[in-house]
């Protein structure tokens, strides 16, 4: 199962742990948080960070690297040089699953 997601802007803040992002896990760790919320919604602080537990406990393992959950955000945090040390742990990219075909049905 996916999850998409604008509680967050990429897999780092779902899974802070795992993250590379210069300062994410020792923030997680010291706050005692199992999620990092980007603070960029209008809700409660305290429903944004439940929305993004329940998030991520819905959310199957990623096929590409199963330690990651397929939480994908609605706006992804791209990997670009400019940006780093602000880069993504963890990227799901684009998705693609079957084809669109035309029905074959009568009218």
């Amino acid at each position: 199962m996916w999850v998409s997601s604008e509680n967050g802007v990429a897999s780092d803040n779902w899974q802070p742990e795992l993250s590379k992002i210069p300062g994410v896990r020792d923030y997680a760790v010291r706050q005692r948080r199992e999620v990092c919320t980007d603070a960029n919604t209008l809700e409660d602080s305290i429903d944004q960070y439940d929305s993004m537990v329940k998030e991520k406990t819905l959310a199957d393992p990623s096929r590409r690297d199963p330690r990651w959950k397929q939480v994908l955000p609605s706006t992804e945090l791209v990997t670009w040089k400019r940006q780093w040390p602000i880069v993504p742990t963890h990227v799901h990219g684009g998705l693609s699953y079957g084809t669109i075909a035309a029905s074959t049905m009568p009218a």
